[in-house]
């Protein structure tokens, strides 16, 4: 299992990509999605754990 801190440096870095990827494409990619689907998960984990 990772730490919080490297739980929140993946997810934060799963958000600029994201990010990013919408500003040059202007639409969300599968890879996306799927990097959303983990950002969800990393929130909900983070939220258990509080």
């Amino acid at each position: 299992m990772f730490t919080k801190d490297e739980m929140l440096k993946i997810r934060d870095c799963l958000v600029n990509e994201v990010n990013e990827n919408f500003k040059k494409f202007r639409r969300h990619t599968t890879e996306d999605m799927s990097s959303l689907q983990i950002i969800k998960k990393i929130d909900l984990l983070r939220n258990v754990k509080n």
